[in-house]
C-alpha cells in the first residue's frame, strides 16, 4: 500500500490540515491515529456532510505532499471508508481499537506511548481533540484504564456491519418522504410539528436516535426528547 507519511513533518502537516478541516466544518474530532499507510479518525459531523470535511482535508494534504515530493496523482488509494457509531458503548470499543492499532502493529508496547495518536492526549489540553465533547459520550477514566483484550472481528468492518439497521441513505429517504425536505438544511427550516412527526416516522422506520440526528442535522438531545415524549403518550 502507498505510504502517506514519509517523515514527522508529513504527520505534523496532516494534523495541521486536520485541525483546519474540523474548524471549518464545526466538526468534533474525538480521536485520531496516524499509521504508515492509513489514518483512523473518529469525527462527529459538523454543519456539513462528512464527505465534504474529508475532501477538504485530503485535497489540502495531497497537494502539499505532491509538492514536497515532486510527484503527481492520487495519494490515497480509495475513497475514505466510514462507519456510523450508534451507541456510546460501541464508541468506547472503537476508541480502544483505534488507540491499540499501533500496539497491534508492533510499533509500541502501550497505546499511550505512540506519538501519533490522540491516546497520549487524553486528560490533557489540546486544540485538536475535543475533550469535552468526548467526555459527553464516555468516561475518560475508562479509556485511560488498562486496556482489556479487544475482540477485533467486526470492529470498523465497513464492508459488512451487522450493527447497522439502516444506512444513512435509507434514513434520508424516509425523511424526504415524511417531510418533503430534500436536505438537512431544508428539514431544519420546517415548523416544529412537521419536524416532530417526521422524526418519529424515521425512528419507527428503524433509524437510531443518533442516526436520525445526523441525517436531519438536529441535536441528539432534541431527538431523544421527542422520542421520549412519543413513548409517554402511548
Amino acid at each position: 500500500m502507498q505510504r502517506i507519511f514519509e517523515d514527522d513533518e508529513d504527520r505534523l502537516t496532516f494534523l495541521d490540515h486536520l485541525r483546519i478541516a474540523k474548524y471549518a466544518s464545526n466538526a468534533s474530532l474525538l480521536a485520531f491515529c496516524l499509521m504508515e499507510n492509513h489514518v483512523h479518525l473518529i469525527i462527529e459531523q459538523g454543519h456539513e456532510q462528512l464527505g465534504e470535511t474529508m475532501k477538504r482535508l485530503s485535497v489540502r494534504y495531497v497537494f502539499w505532499f505532491n509538492m514536497k515530493y515532486e510527484r503527481i496523482g492520487h495519494l490515497f488509494e480509495d475513497r475514505y471508508k466510514s462507519e456510523a457509531v450508534e451507541s456510546d458503548a460501541y464508541l468506547v470499543t472503537v476508541l480502544r481499537y483505534v488507540y491499540n492499532n499501533p500496539v497491534k502493529a508492533g510499533l509500541c508496547d502501550s497505546a499511550r506511548d505512540y506519538a501519533w495518536s490522540s491516546c497520549r492526549l487524553l486528560g490533557s489540553e489540546s486544540d485538536l481533540i475535543d475533550a469535552m465533547r468526548l467526555a459527553d459520550f464516555c468516561d475518560i477514566k475508562v479509556l485511560l484504564s488498562p486496556e482489556p483484550k479487544i475482540k477485533q472481528n467486526g470492529i470498523l468492518d465497513v464492508s459488512s456491519s451487522p450493527r447497522r439497521g439502516k444506512t444513512d441513505a435509507a434514513v434520508a429517504k424516509i425523511m424526504r418522504k415524511a417531510s418533503n425536505a430534500e436536505t438537512a438544511s431544508a428539514f431544519q427550516a420546517l415548523d416544529k410539528e412537521r419536524q416532530i412527526l417526521a422524526v418519529r416516522t424515521m425512528l419507527k422506520g428503524g433509524a437510531s436516535i443518533r442516526q436520525t440526528a445526523r441525517v436531519t442535522g438536529l441535536s441528539k438531545g432534541l431527538v431523544e426528547s421527542w422520542a421520549r415524549s412519543a413513548k409517554s403518550k402511548r
